[in-house]
C-alpha cells in the first residue's frame, strides 16, 4: 500500500501510527520526489535506502515472530520429551501477542504463511532428534488470521 508523496502532515503522522511499513515506503517516495536534493545538503540516496531498510526490518521482525510461534507449535507436537514439548507450547503465546500488536496492515498482508511454515518446519527438524518429524512437509494448517486472533489457544492447535 504505497501512499502518495503529497500526503499531509496529519496523514503522514497517522500513517506512522497505524501502518509503519506503508509510512516508511511513503517517506522514501517523498524523498525521491525532492526536485533538487543538493540544495538541501542531504545524502538523499543513502537516506532513502535507510528509510526503506526500516520497512524491510519491520517486516522481517514480524515474520520472525510468526515463524518462532510456528516452530514452537511444531516442536510441541513432535518433541519426544513431554517436558520440552510443554515448554515449547508455553513459548508460543509471546511471539503471537507481539505479532498481534504489530502496527502494519501492509506487513501482515505481505506475509507468506506457506513460506513461514516451511522455514519453521526446517528449524524444528534441526532441533528434533533424527526421525522425530517424519514424512513429507504438509501445508500450513493455520490461517494467519486464526494465529493472530485474540482467542487463539496454542494448546488446542
Amino acid at each position: 500500500m504505497l501512499h502518495s508523496p503529497a500526503m499531509s502532515a496529519a496523514e503522514t503522522s497517522t500513517l506512522y501510527e497505524t501502518d509503519f511499513i506503508a509510512w516508511a515506503e511513503a517517506q522514501a517516495a517523498a524523498l525521491r520526489a525532492v526536485p533538487d536534493p543538493s540544495a538541501l545538503g542531504l545524502d538523499l540516496q543513502n537516506l532513502i535506502e535507510e528509510v526503506e531498510s526500516l520497512a524491510r526490518q519491520d517486516l522481517f521482525e514480524l515474520e520472525d515472530r510468526i515463524r518462532t510461534a510456528l516452530t514452537r507449535l511444531i516442536l510441541a507436537a513432535h518433541h519426544p520429551d513431554p517436558a520440552r514439548a510443554r515448554a515449547e507450547l508455553a513459548g508460543v503465546s509471546r511471539p503471537l501477542i507481539d505479532a498481534r500488536g504489530w502496527r502494519s496492515p501492509t506487513g501482515l498482508a505481505r506475509l507468506d504463511p506457506e513460506k513461514l511454515w516451511s522455514e519453521a518446519r526446517e528449524e524444528a527438524v534441526a532441533d528434533l532428534a533424527d526421525g522425530a518429524l517424519q514424512g513429507d512437509p504438509t501445508p500450513c494448517p493455520f490461517r494467519l488470521e486464526d494465529l493472530l486472533a485474540r482467542g487463539f489457544n496454542p494448546s488446542e492447535a
